[in-house]
């Protein structure tokens, strides 16, 4: 509830790719009733990886209005979201550790900001599946599991295919690692550890045999280190840099100091799936089929894994310190995105006021001047789409 506390005031979450989406809500539930409308657009509906928030725009939008069903969306995406890191941490910990609080504010992180909606409501559901696989319920019963998550992948699958990557990297290395850890030989490991997260594969498989292909646009901008350098410390990144920054920068210190501490234990199937992770950041291009940002959506997973895997060897007077400065940086976090939500959604509502005097069904196009030196600025600002 305390992470969903900065999209409560914005009337519409104020999130830089958001108005792309409501336009093509808008259209999508209109349904050619609207002439206006009519003259320019039609909805051809298939099943594409990539439907998350589109199909809960459908069922909501007529219900709730386009604005109050965005805002459900987006409110939920996080709760989900925060709602996956502390299961996970329970699940995995046998207890929420508290290293977890430093997790939490990543549920806005740069996909996030930039309005990913489909892909960001993947990873929450993924996640949240993660924790559902460790569960002793399913580790206890692993053809009941086998069996429960080929829907369970479908509908993650469905919501956007890399939030589906994601979910099978982090499962395949779980199983390999936990096999691993049982003195498994390393070619059984592999097979078993296959076998066993099998049906992931299902609805991929599925679409590739019986869905038409798809036209795509390249894949290209590999090992381009100057975007993934700005990548990584901009994890957090909203309105101020330095902030921003320093944030990225205790992640990261947190992690190290962590990891070379004797009084902190890592668990090695959340680290593996990390640092898994984080090496296909490094590796993956910029751009995949055309979409840009494909590398960046997987720091903030690749960051929050690595945090939950962190717990106590015993509650000495150093994991007190670490639990207070958790909860300083959430709260930090928190009040810091509340403000700075409410920053623009004045800003945005101040620059669209302008449109209840344009007649409707005009053709209008908004010219944005942006400055040349504007790397640092990437993701800072919320009204150029």
């Amino acid at each position: 509830l305390l992470v969903c506390v900065p999209l409560l005031y914005p009337i519409v979450p104020p999130l830089t790719d958001l108005p792309a989406h409501m336009a093509r809500f808008l259209i999508q539930t209109d349904g050619g009733r609207s002439p206006e409308l009519a003259r320019w657009y039609a909805v051809d509906w298939r099943l594409i990886p990539n439907l998350g928030a589109d199909l809960l725009a459908q069922m909501l939008v007529p219900w709730l209005g386009l604005a109050p069903a965005v805002k459900a969306i987006a409110v939920a995406i996080v709760a989900l979201q925060a709602a996956g890191y502390l299961l996970l941490s329970r699940v995995v910990h046998g207890r929420v550790s508290t290293s977890v609080l430093f997790a939490l504010p990543l549920a806005y992180g740069e996909p996030f900001q930039y309005g990913f909606l489909n892909f960001t409501l993947a990873v929450a559901l993924a996640t949240l599946a993660l924790a559902l696989w460790l569960s002793p319920a399913m580790a206890a019963r692993p053809r009941l599991r086998w069996i429960v998550f080929g829907p369970i992948t479908a509908i993650v699958w469905v919501c956007h295919l890399a939030g589906w990557a994601v979910l099978c990297l982090t499962i395949g290395t779980f199983e390999l690692v936990s096999r691993l850890m049982r003195s498994e030989p390393p070619v059984p490991a592999l097979a078993g550890g296959f076998v066993a997260c099998s049906s992931l594969l299902l609805p991929q498989v599925a679409a590739m045999l019986f869905l038409p292909a798809s036209a795509h646009l390249p894949t290209t901008g590999f090992f381009l280190f100057h975007y993934k350098l700005r990548y990584l410390f901009d994890v957090l990144a909203d309105r101020w840099v330095l902030l921003d920054v320093v944030s990225a920068g205790a992640l990261i210190a947190l992690i190290v100091v962590a990891r070379r501490s004797r009084d902190q234990r890592f668990d090695p199937r959340l680290a593996a799936a990390a640092g898994l992770l984080f090496a296909v950041f490094l590796v993956m291009p910029a751009w995949v089929f055309g979409s840009f940002y494909a590398d960046m959506r997987l720091l903030p997973t690749a960051f929050a894994l690595a945090i939950i895997a962190i717990a106590p060897v015993a509650r000495t007077r150093a994991w007190h310190l670490v639990t207070v400065a958790g909860a300083a940086f959430l709260l930090v976090r928190v009040a810091s995105t509340t403000v700075s939500m409410a920053m623009w959604d004045r800003q945005l509502a101040s620059e669209t006021r302008v449109l209840g005097g344009v007649p409707v069904g005009s053709q209008l196009v908004t010219l944005n001047a942006r400055p040349c030196a504007d790397f640092a600025a990437l993701g800072r600002d919320r009204d150029t789409h």
